[in-house]
């Protein structure tokens, strides 16, 4: 029964007239901290959009003394559904948004501890599964799109090697723990195709 809803939900939503709009798009925000982002988004009714985001790059670094320093690493895929539910004028994926999001991600610990002037790293790699939310707005006209994002949400991990992952400092959890959470913010630019036009 819960299939059938499903599909008759998604039979509903796609049939809706409504021009479809493609968008390849850039993060600008994780460049600034050694992370990287390129999206592409597809509009299938007024009020519905999915996203995909593929990302790569540093995703936590710090230092817990004088002579070490500790990085997160990786690369992860992000799929999310996008609701918009106040856009009279154009239609999606313009104006404010709510979505569904999804993150998997391939991750590597990396930790140098300095000894007798050289730096021996251990290295521990791992997967980390995110859900979460968001709330963001999008901003577009003709083939011109911004946008900007906020999200948060919750995790699991699972790390390869137990050995590996016993020899990071203790501090080094509160970094991936934050990972964990799924926190978001982003800013984009992108390129739109068809151009965007004003419903009637």
């Amino acid at each position: 029964m819960i299939k059938l809803v499903i599909i008759a939900a998604l039979t509903f939503i796609i049939s809706e007239s409504h021009a479809q709009y493609n968008v390849l798009k850039a993060d600008l925000l994780g460049p600034l901290r050694g992370k990287y982002g390129v999206a592409f988004e597809r509009s299938f009714s007024p009020k519905w959009s999915a996203r995909i985001l593929a990302e790569f790059g540093t995703y936590g670094r710090s230092s817990f003394t004088p002579d070490d320093e500790y990085k997160i690493s990786g690369n992860g895929i992000i799929p999310e559904l996008r609701f918009f539910p106040v856009s009279p004028r154009k239609g999606a994926p313009a104006g404010l948004f709510i979505a569904a999001a999804f993150r998997s991600l391939r991750f590597r610990e990396t930790y140098w501890d300095e000894t007798q002037g050289v730096f021996f790293p251990i290295v521990s790699k791992g997967q980390m599964t995110n859900v979460g939310i968001d709330v963001g707005y999008q901003f577009t006209y003709r083939h011109f799109c911004a946008e900007i994002l906020m999200g948060a949400g919750t995790g699991t991990m699972k790390k390869n090697d137990d050995i590996a992952a016993s020899s990071m400092p203790y501090l080094s959890g509160n970094v991936l723990n934050d990972e964990r959470k799924f926190y978001r913010a982003e800013i984009l630019i992108g390129y739109m195709f068809p151009a965007m036009k004003k419903k009637e």
